[in-house]
């Protein structure tokens, strides 16, 4: 992913480290043309992010939402759940392209039922906006995208993959 100086690249490196773990997103800036320069880790522990139209990053952190830059400058907590509350935890997060005012989540509660919620990037309490109950067609994946004032992300379709055939010898 590009970020809004057009010189830096944010990648997910999904080499495994020493540890078992993927080694996770890092963030290249080009020099000149045609050379790069060393890759420098993000330590964002494989969670979701979005780039903002000012070059930083929101990314989840511990169930919560966190705003950054990517040379590891300010970091600050937007938004972090109380615990053993009903506050959402966030799974993931992502912006509207070339909208910095508003940062938007997708959450899971204990029964599997996906909802999205608004959050201003200035801070406050995340918004509801709709809740899926109908647990025969769950949206359990975390990733979602936002563009042109829509939400696209994945429903769950749970048919069968096996099927069963007579097989006869000629």
């Amino acid at each position: 992913m590009w970020l809004s100086d057009n010189r830096s690249l944010i990648f997910f490196d999904q080499a495994v480290s020493n540890n078992g773990q993927f080694r996770g997103e890092f963030v290249v800036r080009r020099h000149i043309p045609g050379t790069w320069g060393t890759p420098r880790g993000l330590g964002l522990d494989g969670g979701s992010f979005t780039v903002l139209p000012d070059g930083s990053l929101a990314y989840v952190r511990a169930g919560g939402v966190e705003i950054g830059t990517s040379d590891h400058g300010t970091r600050r907590v937007l938004y972090q759940p109380t615990p053993h509350s009903a506050d959402p935890i966030v799974q993931s997060v992502q912006a509207e392209p070339g909208d910095g005012r508003t940062l938007y989540l997708k959450s899971h509660d204990a029964e599997g039922r996906a909802s999205f919620w608004s959050l201003p990037v200035s801070g406050g309490v995340p918004a509801h906006l709709v809740r899926f109950d109908d647990l025969s067609r769950p949206s359990s994946r975390f990733e979602f995208a936002v563009g042109g004032g829509r939400f696209f992300f994945a429903v769950d379709d749970h048919r069968s993959n096996i099927w069963l055939a007579d097989v006869t010898e000629r």
